[in-house]
């Protein structure tokens, strides 16, 4: 009568029941009564009897259960009775019924604060514990985060058998993604690898791959070494490559090639790392040596071009005018002769321009390579000139042994703006191809030390293209005296090089040369130069995908007066974070983008005063009026760039920018609707 007495509930549930709910009710009760009376006979059998009930249950989860619904006033009893019971078994199992029990509703509040359903798994047997469902072993998982801040050496013991457990089971239930989690949260990550088969790694590793966007740099980097572990580790050499080339590691990709015995694959990986200018030293002694080293150098780079335009069909020269599509026009086409209108010069500049573009790496067009072709060079003037006859580097680009031939004549002009754009031509040739005569370096190092900056203005940028990204050291010695030049042209065009040469390498002499040039031109009126800011480029051009690196240069910065400072500082985060898709620097950044810019009333008040004027523009020879000294929309144009360099890297936040640049091109400043 005591023990039926104590299992009285806390409150009778007033609900429409079927017979069959109130059977169940009362055979639960009946276990109950059980449990907690004084025949240590019965206890066992009823407690298997109650996780069975349990169970069965558990089969449907589409709502709370019957047992773990009607067993919710007893949770309380059950509770005192593991209290008082002095066998260990019966003390063990009860404490897996209770620990089921405080998942729900049971204990309230209270047992959710105490984490009462990881407490009493630790107390009970521990064995089986997927058979009480997914859900069980959600609210595990949540406790276990929940105490691992709080864990001592002894409870961290206790706890790692059970987190085996839970890893066990959500990798052989379909619930890896969970198992990634948990270890993530308790900075146990290296646990993974175990628990991986050919059959989960795949989405265990992209799942690491999308999670890696949103951590900081020390725990990415943990996670990236581990995914190109376990993609190596399974034959996947490719995507492990891939992997490799996000961490710069240099010893895994060595090691990449070393692993891989195939022929095909190895070629993969060869074209892979060509793709991205990326160096790699080779056994010589490793099969296919020859092979592999020419498509690392990117030798046969434009017949591999010129066989798929043939393949596509494509290989008929295009002019501008096709295109422009000037037959659609309402109005006929202007007369281009030189001389006849004030802005034909800019014509015949685009039309140069457009010409190459659209007929890069054929290695023929309708206007240079035909008889005749130099009367077009000079229908240009000065920087024209240069520019058509650079476009010759893009008519054959990546053709080495064929395309230095028909720009060598140009050097012997007498006119400097063509020799100068010769030179511009030749470092496009030799764009991401190294050849063993290196023929970049040894046409064009002579011109770096001219004293004609016109021919010095077309080397260095050859140069800068020619071996961007190769992180040549002989090459960097050879333009970084001219940093420190007195020219603002040549420093910053230099600063520019040196930075596309080292992209992504900012532990040089580069870096720090460029960032010295910067500051000691704070204060004066070289800081308020386009020249400044191509400096500004080339030293964030050294940061590019750093990211939290940027925090060195962002304090050398902080010294430079504004608007340079805010500047520099977009330039640094644009350059960091390109194509990382970090939604906090986009906010940022759109925070830059959607603010009013304010001129101080002294710059506004000299900008009415000297806006009267009007200069000659050097180019075309059209009066402009005159800028003011800063200008302070600048800013707001490179976070506006800085956003689409950025978002780049994700899909979800690329397409979200867009939205947002649909508004700000409708209601941003004009600075940024020009960008947009």
């Amino acid at each position: 009568m005591g023990a039926a007495k104590a299992a009285q509930p806390k409150k009778g549930l007033k609900e429409e029941e079927s017979d069959e709910d109130k059977e169940l009710q009362c055979e639960l009760k009946l276990l109950v009564d059980k449990i907690t009376g004084t025949d240590s006979k019965l206890v066992p059998p009823a407690i298997e009897m109650l996780k069975y009930l349990i169970r069965t249950s558990t089969t449907s989860m589409t709502s709370v259960p019957k047992p773990l619904k009607y067993l919710t006033p007893y949770y309380d009893l059950l509770k005192a009775s593991h209290m008082k019971s002095t066998n260990l078994d019966i003390k063990k199992s009860l404490a897996d019924v209770i620990s089921i029990l405080a998942m729900g509703t049971a204990g309230g509040e209270e047992a959710k604060a105490n984490r009462e359903c990881l407490k009493y798994c630790l107390l009970g047997t521990m064995k089986n514990i997927g058979d009480w469902g997914h859900e069980y072993i959600r609210q595990l998982e949540k406790e276990i985060v929940q105490q691992w801040p709080h864990n001592c050496e002894t409870s961290t013991t206790m706890l790692m058998p059970l987190i085996n457990d839970i890893l066990s089971f959500n990798c052989t239930h379909h619930a890896e993604i969970q198992a990634c989690d948990l270890l993530m949260e308790i900075d146990l990550l290296a646990m993974l690898p175990e628990y991986m088969s050919r059959d989960t790694y795949e989405r265990m590793c992209m799942y690491l791959s999308s999670c890696s966007k949103y951590v900081d740099d020390v725990e990415r980097g943990k996670i990236i070494r581990l995914i190109c572990e376990q993609y190596l580790r399974f034959n996947e050499y490719t995507k492990c490559l891939i992997t490799a080339l996000q961490m710069k590691d240099d010893e895994m990709v060595k090691k990449i090639f070393e692993s891989c015995k195939d022929k095909e694959t190895l070629y993969q990986l060869a074209f892979i790392c060509s793709r991205h200018v990326y160096p790699v030293e080779l056994d010589p002694e490793m099969e296919s040596y020859d092979e592999l080293s020419n498509i690392l150098s990117n030798i046969h780079l434009n017949s591999y071009f010129l066989t798929l335009g043939r393949e596509l069909d494509i290989m008929e020269p295009k002019a501008p005018e096709d295109i422009y599509k000037t037959w659609l026009e309402p109005v006929p086409p202007r007369i281009t002769v030189l001389g006849e209108h004030l802005d034909s010069a800019r014509q015949n500049l685009a039309s140069s321009l457009v010409n190459g573009f659209a007929n890069a790496g054929f290695g023929s067009d309708k206007l240079l390579t035909v008889d005749g072709g130099n009367k077009w060079i000079y229908r240009n003037k000065e920087h024209g000139m240069l520019s058509a006859t650079a476009s010759l580097g893009l008519l054959h680009l990546w053709d080495v042994d064929g395309g230095l031939t028909p720009i060598d004549k140009y050097l012997y002009s007498t006119e400097d703006y063509i020799k100068s754009g010769a030179l511009l031509a030749l470092g496009i040739v030799n764009c991401r191809v190294k050849n063993e005569c290196d023929p970049a370096l040894a046409l064009l190092g002579d011109y770096i030390a001219m004293d004609n900056q016109t021919l010095q203005v077309g080397a260095i940028l050859g140069i800068a293209l020619a071996y961007a990204g190769s992180h040549r050291d002989d090459v960097i010695e050879l333009l970084l005296p001219l940093i420190s030049s007195s020219s603002m042209e040549i420093s910053a065009l230099s600063s520019l090089a040196c930075g596309l040469i080292s992209v992504g390498k900012y532990d040089n002499d580069v870096s720090v040369t460029i960032l010295n040039k910067i500051i000691d031109m704070n204060g004066t009126d070289r800081l308020k130069s386009a020249y400044a800011r191509l400096s500004g480029l080339g030293l964030a051009l050294c940061y590019m995908g750093s990211r939290d690196a940027i925090h060195v240069p962002n304090e050398a910065v902080s010294i430079l007066e504004e608007p340079f400072k805010s500047i520099m500082e977009t330039i640094l985060l644009m350059c960091g974070y390109a194509g990382t898709g970090d939604v906090l620097i986009i906010q940022k950044l759109l925070h830059i983008v959607g603010d009013k810019v304010d001129i101080p009333k002294e710059d506004k008040n000299k900008s009415e005063k000297k806006g009267i004027k009007n200069k000659m523009d050097s180019f075309t020879k059209i009066k402009v009026p005159k800028k003011p000294e800063w200008d302070y929309s600048i800013g707001q144009a490179m976070a506006t760039l800085a956003v689409a360099a950025v978002s780049m890297g994700e899909e979800i936040g690329a397409e979200m920018t867009q939205r947002i640049f649909g508004h700000v091109g409708r209601y941003g400043d004009p600075c940024v609707r020009i960008l947009n």
